[in-house]
């Protein structure tokens, strides 16, 4: 199949045809914007201090204040935020959890 497409596509053609894809993509990409604009907003978010209790997981304190969110990008929201190299957290330690606005 290869070798048939590689003979009947001549020299130039092919940057032509990925030109068109990309360009076939951007327009769906400009026409979901235009159909559903709000899908695009951003996420408004504050921080709640919280200090760790035994038992408390990353997840579980994201769990509890957004119940509505993904849970995977409030922790790694809540890390970046933090500056927590890993998602360890210890009894006692004051952390700030994302919470939706």
């Amino acid at each position: 199949m290869i070798v048939y497409l590689r003979a009947t596509i001549r020299k130039g053609h092919l940057k032509l045809i990925i030109a068109g894809l990309a360009l076939m993509f951007l327009a769906l990409h400009f026409l979901s914007l235009i159909i559903f604009p709000n899908s695009i907003q951003p996420i408004d978010f504050t921080y709640e201090q919280i200090t760790v209790q035994k038992g408390d997981t990353l997840w579980g304190l994201a769990a509890k204040t957004n119940s509505d969110i993904d849970t995977n990008a409030l922790v790694s929201r809540t890390m970046r935020y933090n500056n927590l190299r890993s998602t360890y957290i210890q009894p006692g330690q004051v952390i700030y959890v994302a919470v939706k606005l």
